[in-house]
């Protein structure tokens, strides 16, 4: 990742923590009020001020590159589970072959690919339907164990 030089000296306190507000979603009313300057400031800032533009630009890309590897992460420990499940002994037979169809389709272009072609199926995949999957996966597991734990 190329960085940009910024000047993290000029900006004060307030502006590094209007940065901080601003990357975390906060609107610009918000940010003034807890920030204690004008609503007006902060839109100069984000308007006119350089070192506030490239410092903000800058934390922005490497939020966005942090949440991105938190998800990448996320989504190998998913498919770690529907490895695991496929092969749990205490799984039912129909979770285990629609866990088996789930490797298969994330793993059909593996000998081409490779591995990280896997990590970038499961990345790019919409945020809701993985989601939706990693929910109905803890589901699934949660049964599982009340299952194992039952017969116990």
């Amino acid at each position: 990742m190329q960085h940009h030089a910024t000047n993290r000296a000029a900006l004060s306190a307030q502006q590094h923590q209007a940065i901080r507000l601003l990357v975390k979603g906060e609107n610009v009313s918000e940010v003034a009020r807890q920030t204690g300057v004008h609503r007006g400031t902060v839109h100069r800032w984000i308007k006119e001020n350089a070192d506030f533009i490239a410092e903000y630009n800058q934390t922005l890309v490497e939020a966005r590159a942090r949440t991105n590897e938190e998800r990448r992460q996320y989504r190998a420990q998913a498919f770690a589970v529907l490895v695991e499940m496929m092969s749990h002994e205490t799984v039912p037979a129909a979770t285990r072959v629609r866990a088996a169809r789930h490797v298969i389709e994330l793993t059909e272009d593996l000998d081409e690919s490779g591995p990280a072609q896997v990590t970038e199926r499961i990345v790019y995949r919409s945020m809701e339907q993985a989601d939706e999957e990693t929910k109905r996966l803890f589901r699934l597991i949660d049964r599982a164990e009340a299952e194992r734990l039952a017969s116990a």
